[in-house]
């Protein structure tokens, strides 16, 4: 469940948000991640980049969801990519590209009529890519605060950072976002960095980090 605190988070995201999620479960990012769309439709363009299921699976979805091109105002204001047409182009990271589509989506969508972008985002793929370094890179280029007229979520599965030994980047992906959100057996939870700890992957969210 969302909770109350982050039901008003998610309704009254303020401009320029980076904020970032982990979760170690599919149910738990999809109920994040749509929700955090869902509230967006009448006012944002929508945007939802895949890597761990694609972009035909998160489309369903979202209709399952109640949340789909139909339903959103303008009925193109939402747009389902791939990471490879996004993030990870011809096995190439270029970051300014990366930050330039999103620059362009933000002036498309206000040209439209829309107050700007919302976005949702799984990063899976940096680590199925081993491009940790270059997720890094691109996280900090994008600073805590947006430069441009957009509210987003990254999406980490921490068994990601488990499974691919890079549990050591934990800490720099929270430093380089404001909330942070976990996912936790009892519901989500929202910190503001300062409150984050090390060891909140096995204290919060109950994940057996050490072996």
């Amino acid at each position: 469940m969302l909770g109350p605190d982050l039901t008003d988070f998610l309704a009254n995201f303020e401009g320029g948000t980076h904020a970032i999620l982990f979760y170690d479960n599919q149910d738990s990012k999809r109920e994040l991640l749509f929700n955090h769309l869902k509230f967006g439709k009448e006012k944002q363009s929508l945007a939802y980049v895949c890597s761990e299921e694609s972009p035909e699976q998160i489309r369903q979805a979202m209709i399952n969801f109640g949340l789909d091109a139909r339903s959103v105002k303008g009925n193109r204001g939402l747009t389902i990519a791939n990471y490879d047409e996004v993030y990870i182009v011809n096995r190439q990271v270029h970051i300014p590209e990366i930050i330039g589509k999103f620059s362009s989506m933000v002036d498309e969508s206000r040209a439209k009529g829309y107050s700007g972008l919302r976005a949702g985002a799984e990063m899976s793929c940096f680590f199925k890519e081993n491009l940790v370094e270059e997720l890094l890179e691109y996280e900090r280029a994008l600073h805590v605060r947006f430069s441009f007229c957009a509210v987003g979520i990254c999406a980490f599965n921490v068994m990601d950072l488990l499974r691919s030994g890079h549990m050591d980047v934990f800490m720099s992906l929270v430093k380089a976002h404001d909330p942070i959100i976990y996912s936790t057996p009892n519901g989500f939870l929202l910190l503001r960095p300062p409150k984050v700890k090390p060891d909140d992957l096995e204290t919060v969210m109950h994940v057996p980090v050490r072996r």
